[in-house]
């Protein structure tokens, strides 16, 4: 999560009320309301100002210094929709008569009202400081959340995070239109009504409500900047830096349905900005990424099909981890169940459908992909329908050590032993340290009946994944002491004066006999000794330098 730190536009008090040009404005018709209206904005009596100025609109529709007053005495009033509603209708009238003056006032009287609420929600995230969110959420027994969480069920949304390095925690519940805040150390939880976010309303029901928006109670400084941005948004609707920031908020309290229609609001005032989009694919993600990190990964996946409605260029992403929350989810089902079964399709046919749309992609999403299906397919025990799922990953990518590490081992269970032994193989050019590809290749040579080369795939398995290694100083020290260890009829040293000292040993049991392994990986060559005696040699590509 990344704050929005860059690209604001910060409003400050040096934007000031062209009051004194609005009341020096005077009709010769004005009314009775208005011109007690204006006297009362004069006095700072504004709860009078607004009574007198809503009589005054009535009265005078058209007259653009009424919306420009009633939105001053509005703001003060902390009446925020209806400031903003009143300066909407005033500055589109000013439009309309092309009074280029007067919407200029009232669009720099609207940026004042808008630069005291956005620069309070930027000191309130000056204060939050480092913001470290968490996926989780607080589920111990004798938690205030364990007993909101009996009495009201789980959230449907929720935010676990560190700001200035207290624990703060939100849950949320959309339908019983209840919001819960946990203090930092308090054992109460502050229960309130919860809102949506639907932006700023219409103009002409806004500017006659009444609502008085008081100051932040105090708590979270992320929930007061979400508070102060929101409020912001709804004076001056227009401001694209507001949504930037609201979104981000938005988001770090876990409202992800507000985040994400903050930043849609904001791209259509500014389509194709970097940071909203980025805003809204964070939002999209963040009811899934939230699902998914604590467990409920079935949950996660329609939450993440969700997201994908406002974030398609993330398709991708989205799909593989939806395939991934099915497969988490179908691991501790019961073998056999049809649950596990279930699950474990959905996981393979959505990791097919990224591997199939991702075509030419040669990221390691796509790679990646079509491995688990193929590992699904196998956990199912349909080992044949995996092998058809390796053979079209390795046409993609021929080098895939995963892939070719599952194609040996699921060719030699289905009874592929030519199969097994050419991947293996090939994982063996790759990496001839890999104990795997040598324990298939002695399996898989044994059923073709070549002992030679069974034998010798076999010590090397055992030496890889068994043996004691020896390098260094103390390779140096086992190689000098082969004839205190073994008599001087060893062939160690016949092997020592011929390829010289090996790159490292490996000494290991089998049953009653201890062997070692000398492995020259520069030249590519093993030699594996029973009690000083060549037991048996093996090959295998050299190391590059």
């Amino acid at each position: 999560m990344q704050s929005i730190r860059h690209g604001r536009r910060r409003l400050t008090g040096a934007v000031a009320f062209c009051l004194c040009a609005l009341l020096a404005w005077n009709p010769a018709d004005a009314g009775i309301c208005f011109t007690s209206g204006k006297v009362y904005v004069q006095q700072k009596v504004y709860d009078k100002a607004c009574q007198m100025l809503e009589c005054a609109r009535q009265q005078e529709p058209e007259n653009v210094q009424v919306y420009s007053l009633l939105a001053f005495a509005r703001a003060q009033r902390r009446q925020f929709v209806s400031a903003g509603g009143a300066f909407e209708i005033g500055i589109k009238m000013a439009q309309g008569k092309k009074d280029e003056k007067r919407i200029e006032e009232l669009e720099q009287n609207r940026r004042a009202v808008t630069a005291q609420l956005f620069n309070l929600g930027l000191a309130a995230l000056t204060r939050a400081g480092t913001v470290k969110p968490s996926d989780t959420r607080t589920a111990d027994a004798g938690t205030p959340q364990a007993a909101v969480e009996k009495e009201r069920g789980a959230p449907k949304d929720y935010a676990r995070f560190s700001e200035g390095g207290k624990m703060q925690e939100f849950w949320y519940y959309p339908a019983l239109g209840i919001q819960y805040y946990f203090p930092p150390g308090l054992s109460e939880p502050i229960e309130s009504p919860y809102r949506p976010f639907t932006g700023p309303p219409d103009p002409q029901p806004a500017v006659v409500d009444t609502t008085i928006y008081p100051l932040y109670p105090g708590g979270s400084n992320m929930g007061e900047a979400g508070y102060d941005f929101e409020l912001a948004c709804y004076v001056e609707p227009v401001s694209a830096d507001i949504y930037k920031n609201l979104s981000y908020v938005f988001e770090v309290l876990g409202r992800t349905d507000d985040a994400i229609r903050a930043a849609q609001m904001g791209l259509k005032l500014k389509p194709g900005d970097a940071q909203l989009t980025q805003n809204l694919r964070v939002a999209a993600m963040g009811r899934g990424n939230r699902l998914f990190t604590s467990g409920q990964y079935l949950a996660a996946v329609p939450a993440y099909r969700t997201a994908m409605t406002f974030d398609s260029a993330g398709t991708l992403t989205y799909l593989s981890q939806i395939a991934t929350a099915y497969q988490l989810a179908a691991a501790p089902m019961p073998k056999g169940s049809p649950e596990r079964a279930a699950a474990y399709d959905s996981a393979c046919a959505t990791y097919f459908r990224v591997y199939e749309i991702s075509a030419g992609d040669t990221t390691s999403l796509r790679e990646n992909a079509i491995y688990n299906a193929s590992v699904i397919q196998v956990n199912l025990d349909n080992n044949k329908k995996a092998v058809e799922y390796i053979d079209l990953g390795l046409k993609s990518y021929p080098n895939s050590e995963d892939l070719l590490l599952l194609a040996g081992q699921t060719k030699f269970y289905v009874g592929d032993y030519e199969g097994s032994v050419a991947a293996m193989t090939r994982v063996e050019e790759l990496d001839p340290k890999d104990a795997t590809a040598h324990e298939f290749l002695f399996k898989a040579y044994n059923k073709l009946n070549n002992k030679e080369k069974s034998v010798s795939e076999y010590t090397l398995y055992k030496a890889l994944s068994e043996g004691r290694q020896r390098t260094g100083a103390a390779l140096k020290t086992w190689v000098n002491s082969a004839d205190n260890r073994l008599g001087p009829e060893n062939q160690c040293k016949a092997t020592l004066k011929a390829d010289g000292d090996p790159d490292e040993v490996r000494t290991y049991a089998d049953g009653d006999k201890t062997l070692e392994t000398w492995f020259y990986w520069s030249k590519g060559i093993a030699i594996t000794f029973l009690d000083g005696q060549l037991f048996s040699k093996a090959t295998f590509p050299a190391a590059k330098s």
